[in-house]
Parts: C-alpha cells; structure tokens; sequence
C-alpha cells in the first residue's frame, strides 16, 4: 500500500515537472481528448462566471449562454459522461453513446472555431 502511494507520489511530481518545464506531460498526451476536455471545460465555465469584456457581436447575456452551451458540449464529449447524462447508466447502447459524443463533438468545435479569437478576458 505505501508502495504505491510513493510510487503515484513520484508520477504526480514528474508529471508536474514536466508540465512546468514544456507545458504538458506525457501521461497528457496518452488521453489527449480526456485531457482536453479536463483542462477546457473548467476554463469556459470561469469565463462564463467572470468574463469582464464582451465580444461585439454579442451582448453579455448573449455571450454568457454561448460559454455554458459550449462548456456544456465539451462536457457532454466524455463517455462517461453522455453515458450517464442521456443514457442512464446503459453502457449497452455503444452505437448510440458514439454517435450522441460525435454530435456532442461536433457541435462544440462549431461553437468553439466560430469564437475562437474572442475567448479572452
């Protein structure tokens, strides 16, 4: 038991290390999309709680929903997630998980490239 917990210390601090060094770590680039989806949810979420600016073409209420849908569609992206979500916990219906994630998917890369140069605070 301590083994392991000494082991999973020492992964954690390389993995820190890593990350501070070149910005990512290896074990990031094993799960790129669960990481991805880790790391940018929180950050549209914060923006849509304490964004300071607007973009033009959108008033702040506007803009406030635009985050949630898009943070909303990157959550819904992770398997574990949609099978939870909109599935109840039913991990038989592979087909119709995959293709819910793929909508999910690509439904927040839509929202994500017609606003990438305006997610900013």
């Amino acid at each position: 038991m301590y083994l392991t917990y000494i082991r999973r210390f020492f992964w954690n601090l390389r993995d820190r290390c890593q990350r501070f060094i070149r910005g990512y770590a290896w074990s990031d680039i094993v799960d790129m999309d669960w990481w991805f989806i880790r790391t940018a949810e929180p950050m549209l979420r914060y923006l849509q709680e304490h964004h300071y600016g607007t973009p033009g073409k959108y008033t702040d209420e506007e803009w406030t929903a635009r985050l949630k849908e898009m943070a909303d569609e990157l959550h819904l992206c992770d398997e574990e997630n949609v099978v939870e979500e909109e599935f109840g916990g039913d991990y038989m219906k592979c087909e119709e998980i995959y293709q819910a994630m793929e909508a999910h998917k690509t439904r927040f890369f839509k929202l994500f490239s017609e606003d990438f140069y305006c997610l900013w605070d």
